[in-house]
C-alpha cells in the first residue's frame, strides 16, 4: 500500500506500475513466510483533490487491472491479501469508509488483528461478516476529538486489549466537510518487526509519499530526493510534502 500527497500525476503509473508488480509476487514475504506471496484478494484507493473525492474498491487483482485516472491532491492505495478466515469480496477490499461529525475517515491496513480480542461492541455476526481492518475503523469512528486523536486511542486500545496478531501498518486519510483540504496519519508496528513490516518515506521534487517496503524493490518506481524509514509506534501525518510527528 501506499499514500501520496502532492503533484504526484506524473509519477503515478510507474508508482502503480511497481504495486503491480510486487503484488504479483511479493519479494520481502519469502523472509518473513517462507514463501512468496500474491496480493490477489481486490484492491482500492480513494483520491481527493479538494474538489472531487473518489473512493473505489474491487475484488479484482491490482495487476489484473488497468492504471485508474487519478487527480493531484491526496491519494491511499492498497492491494489486499486477506488474512485466514476474514470475508472476501469488494465491500472488504480497502480503504473502508467512516462518517463521523464534521469528517470522513477512510482507512487501509496491512497486518492482521484479533477480533475476537478487539472491544468493538458489536455481536458475534457483525463481527464474523466484517474485516478486522474495518472494524478497527469502527473503534476509531467511536472515538472523539480530531481524527488523530481518534487514531491513536483506537491504537492504544489494540496494545491494551492484546489484540495484535502481525502486522500493524495503517493509513488514515481524513477530510472535513465543508473544506478542500485532507489529512493523512501513517502508523507502523509488528509483533515480529522486520524488513517487510517497515514504511518509508519518499519525497521527490512535488509529491511525497509513504510506501510498504516491497514497493520500492520494483524497477518501476520513479526517481526521488530522499528516503527513510518511518519510526515504529508513532502517528505521523503527510503534511506539506514532508512527514511530521502528528499532534
Amino acid at each position: 500500500m501506499f499514500a501520496l500527497t502532492g503533484k504526484f500525476q506524473e509519477q503515478f503509473t510507474g508508482i502503480f506500475k511497481a504495486l503491480q508488480e510486487v503484488a504479483v509476487s511479493d519479494p520481502l514475504s519469502e523472509h518473513l513466510l517462507g514463501k512468496r506471496i500474491s496480493h490477489d484478494d481486490g484492491w482500492g484507493f480513494v483520491n481527493y483533490d479538494g474538489h472531487d473525492l473518489n473512493h473505489f474498491k474491487t475484488v479484482e487483482p491490482v495487476f489484473k487491472s488497468k492504471v485508474p485516472k487519478i487527480s493531484d491532491g491526496w491519494l491511499v492505495v492498497h492491494a489486499r491479501k486477506a488474512a485466514k478466515n476474514e470475508p472476501f469480496g469488494p465491500l472488504n477490499s480497502h480503504p473502508f469508509h467512516r462518517a463521523v461529525d464534521k469528517a470522513d475517515l477512510f482507512l487501509t491496513h496491512n497486518g492482521w488483528l484479533d477480533k475476537d480480542r478487539m472491544k468493538t461492541g458489536f455481536d458475534g455476526e457483525y463481527i464474523a461478516n466484517h474485516t478486522d481492518s474495518e472494524l478497527f475503523l469502527d473503534v476509531v469512528s467511536r472515538g472523539v476529538g480530531t481524527s488523530r486523536n481518534r487514531l491513536q486511542k483506537a491504537i492504544d486500545s489494540v496494545y491494551s486489549q492484546d489484540a495484535l496478531k502481525s502486522g500493524f501498518n495503517l493509513f488514515l486519510l481524513s477530510t472535513e466537510r465543508g473544506s478542500d483540504k485532507a489529512n493523512i496519519y501513517a502508523y507502523t508496528d509488528a509483533l515480529n518487526y522486520d524488513d517487510y513490516h517497515v514504511l518509508y518515506f519518499v519525497r521527490g521534487d512535488e509529491w511525497a509519499g509513504i510506501f510498504s517496503s516491497s514497493i520500492l524493490e520494483s524497477k518501476h518506481f520513479p526517481e526521488f530526493n530522499e528516503k527513510h524509514k518511518l519510526e515504529r509506534k508513532t502517528v505521523f501525518e503527510l503534511l506539506n510534502h514532508t512527514l511530521v510527528t502528528a499532534t
